[in-house]
């Protein structure tokens, strides 16, 4: 009846579905997003049951090849199911598992910009000092390829405290 109503709602719902859709997919692409949907999951789940099966399928097609092959053969086919074998552990891992790797394996000036930004913005003294209260750990993290390195690029992007990497480092303390 109301043609303008029509489009106005059509397009936003086009909109919502647009964004829920990315939402949902986001995490499956980006492991270390902060976004995803109670699909999300399920999204991640059944290409990766797809792929296993048809892994599965290749690896009992490599074992027979292996079977049937002439001794020369038998090596190459032998290394070829290994790699299959491997392949499918990967593909069995859970998203959970590949967000911890991505966050795991991230570029280190990540750290260092959400640390900065962690400390310019925390505008009480309490709030910073929960923050440097943990850097002395920080620094003792296994974790982080090499912490001193995010701490003095945090420290160098800090409008707040530019001196933090050296009091930390060399003093100790951090508020006298």
């Amino acid at each position: 009846m109301h043609h303008t109503v029509a489009r106005i709602i059509l397009a936003a719902t086009i909109a919502c579905g647009v964004v829920h859709m990315a939402i949902t997919v986001m995490p499956v692409i980006y492991h270390n997003g902060p976004y995803h949907s109670p699909i999300s999951a399920l999204c991640w789940y059944i290409p990766r049951k797809l792929v296993e099966l048809l892994l599965s399928v290749a690896h009992c097609i490599v074992r027979v090849l292996q079977k049937q092959a002439s001794p020369n053969w038998a090596d190459p086919f032998s290394k070829l199911a290994t790699r299959i074998s491997e392949r499918k552990k990967d593909v069995k891992a859970s998203i959970a598992t590949a967000r911890e790797h991505a966050a795991l394996h991230q570029d280190w000036k990540i750290d260092a910009q959400a640390l900065s930004w962690t400390l310019d913005k925390s505008d009480e003294e309490g709030q910073l000092e929960h923050v440097v209260a943990g850097i002395p750990k920080f620094l003792l993290s296994r974790a982080v390829e090499d912490p001193t390195k995010v701490l003095e690029e945090a420290a160098k992007g800090n409008e707040f405290r530019p001196s933090l990497y050296r009091e930390v480092t060399t003093s100790g303390k951090c508020f006298n």
